[in-house]
């Protein structure tokens, strides 16, 4: 990957989305560059996207001792790290990165081939030690905070979380359907199905 920040790698999927062979790629490099072992173990904190919890990484990460904690669904904005200090002014500087590559390159399309040197100099910018640090403290990871949330942080999960409801749909012959039909379902009742 031409110009990208020393240690990368670089990997693709058909959808263009990680899977669970890049994440378990992506598990190796951290494996190796962190010294991560049995006698030496690391933590690694990571959303709850199916490619991080097959049976292949969990092996990876028992055998090579590393702890990983998968956040519940719909906290990330909260409890992951890079989410609370570090995303944010990523994408920022990336984009102003990208807007001086294309006043330098008139005419020309970034490419993939031009996105990790973008990405290089964005990053040059922002990573700092002290970003880190305060996004484990204000995500109350460490020093450990447990009053961080409210009871309010988590309505959406439990509203989201909800079982789906079991619609039933019967089939009517023709003088049932000319009688009057109450709604099948919630939708139907709150006027929100067009017919």
């Amino acid at each position: 990957m031409k110009g990208a920040p020393p240690g990368s790698i670089g990997g693709a999927s058909a959808s263009g989305w990680t899977d669970s062979t890049l994440f378990l790629k992506w598990l190796e490099h951290f494996a190796l560059h962190t010294s991560a072992s049995i006698s030496n173990p690391k933590l690694l904190i990571v959303d709850g996207h199916h490619s991080h919890k097959t049976l292949e990484a969990i092996d990876f990460c028992r055998d090579h001792g590393i702890a990983m904690i998968t956040l519940p669904p719909h906290c990330t904005h909260k409890m992951q790290p890079l989410d609370r200090t570090f995303f944010k002014p990523l994408k920022c500087s990336y984009n102003s990165a990208a807007d001086s590559w294309m006043r330098t390159h008139p005419g020309k399309r970034i490419t993939l081939y031009d996105m990790a040197e973008i990405f290089a100099t964005a990053y040059a910018t922002v990573a700092a030690v002290d970003k880190a640090v305060k996004g484990f403290e204000v995500s109350g990871i460490f020093p450990f905070n447990k009053a961080i949330f409210t009871d309010e942080d988590f309505i959406a999960a439990q509203l989201t979380d909800e079982p789906e409801p079991v619609i039933t749909l019967a089939v009517l012959d023709d003088s049932a359907r000319n009688e009057t039909s109450k709604p099948t379902n919630r939708n139907e009742e709150a006027g929100q199905c067009g017919g």
